[in-house]
Parts: C-alpha cells; structure tokens; sequence
C-alpha cells in the first residue's frame, strides 16, 4: 500500500479534499466534541494531515499525533501543520497502524478515516490501538461502508456497532476490552 501513496502526496490531498471533504468534515466535527480538554488524539492513516491540522486549529488545548506510513503523506501532514502554525501540537510520524510510535495508553481518541481497509494486519492493529488508548478513550473507524468490517468483528472478538456517517461511509466503534494487551 505505501508504495501507492509515495510519490502522490499532492495529488492525493486534492482528490480527497473533493471525495473525502464532507467525511472528514464529520471526523473533525465528532473528535472536536468528544475529545476531553487537554486531550490526546491519535490520527490513523492521516494522510496529508488535513484532519489532524483542522482539529488542532479547532481545539487549541488538544495534542494531536497523526501516523502515516507513506513518506508522501508524512511530509504533506508536516507542512500543512507548519503553514497553519500548529506544528508544536501536531506529532506527524510515518508508521504503520500495527507498531505505533506512541506509549501505553497515551491516547483519549483516535480516529482513522478511510484507510481501514488498507490495514494489512487488522488483529495486530487492533492490539496496537488497544495499547495506545487509555482506559476511557474511543476508537472511531470511518471508511465505506463496504470496507472489510468483518476482519474488524474477528480481530476484536465482538460486534463492531457502526453509525452512518454520511452517503457511502460509516463509523465503528470498536470495542477493545476483549483483545488482549
């Protein structure tokens, strides 16, 4: 999958701001409520760091970390939250969703929107998401609603309860109390 974002940051960024813009509006509007004061939130696949950014700028008292594991995108997401003068709150790191760069439950929230159906490893990232969030925190998963929910129901042992989240796009929220650490 890297290798088909590596060389497109800025033509994806353009593509997704028109495909994805109304989803990621959704993100930002549902992690700016939910995310408590002086929180953490963890961006999955972030992309050109549009989310991160905008949520950052939203929430001036959040910590933001955004992962990606394209090169691409990692550089995108650094200079989209340099220009919007967050970069001191905005962590952009490349990684993969399975070995987070982050500590034992570090994180309130995290997000992921339209690359689940990338995740090469489902039940190692779910390990790694369940790591990272803290006891209280959520996991939101958007992507389409053909995505492969059902490696998501295997990996976490339980029903992935899904919401809508506009036309073609849900959120799961999955429940990682049964996958162990």
């Amino acid at each position: 999958m890297q290798d088909l974002f590596n060389h497109h940051g800025h033509g994806y960024d353009r593509l997704t701001r028109t495909a994805f813009g109304r989803l990621h509006a959704r993100v930002l509007d549902d992690a700016a409520v939910a995310a408590p004061v002086n929180g953490v939130v963890l961006d999955v696949g972030a992309g050109p760091g549009r989310v991160a950014v905008a949520l950052a700028r939203r929430r001036p008292d959040l910590t933001v970390y955004a992962v990606d594991i394209s090169p691409s995108m990692v550089e995108q997401a650094r200079q989209r939250a340099t220009a919007a003068g967050v970069a001191d709150r905005v962590h952009v790191s490349r990684a993969d969703v399975a070995d987070l760069p982050l500590a034992d439950a570090s994180v309130d929230l995290a997000v992921s929107s339209v690359s689940f159906h990338h995740w090469a490893d489902v039940p190692a990232a779910v390990r790694e998401l369940r790591r990272v969030i803290r006891p209280t925190g959520y996991v939101w998963i958007y992507d389409g609603r053909i995505a492969p929910w059902a490696r998501l129901a295997q990996a976490t042992a339980a029903p992935v309860p899904r919401t809508r989240a506009g036309w073609a796009f849900v959120r799961a929220q999955p429940s990682l109390a049964l996958v162990p650490l």
